[in-house]
């Protein structure tokens, strides 16, 4: 089995030590005969902080479920990165009291 993408990454930089984790993949399946696999394809985005741990699901079965999902993660991604800015923002503002 071979993948587009397969990430594994610890979040936390070194002495933070709590375990949290991104897991992101797509496997490859242009190879794949329809009769053989059909619309299966292991796709798998896992973020874990301390002891949570969130699967997201990503359904390519049917033309509707790629759009839906292709529509979740391009949310997501807007949703975080303006969830960083915030974060980015609120750290000066935080920073800028200790002073």
């Amino acid at each position: 089995m071979s993948y587009r993408v397969r990430i594994r990454r610890f979040l936390n930089a070194v002495g933070y030590n709590a375990g949290a984790y991104v897991f992101a993949a797509v496997e490859d399946s242009s190879s794949y005969s329809s009769d053989e696999y059909g619309p299966f394809v292991d796709i798998d985005l896992t973020l874990a902080d301390c002891d949570r741990v969130v699967r997201f699901h990503f359904d390519l079965h049917t033309k509707g479920a790629r759009r839906n999902s292709l529509r979740k993660i391009d949310l997501m991604i807007d949703a975080l990165e303006q969830f960083r800015e915030a974060l980015r923002e609120e750290a000066r503002v935080v920073e800028g009291r200790e002073r």
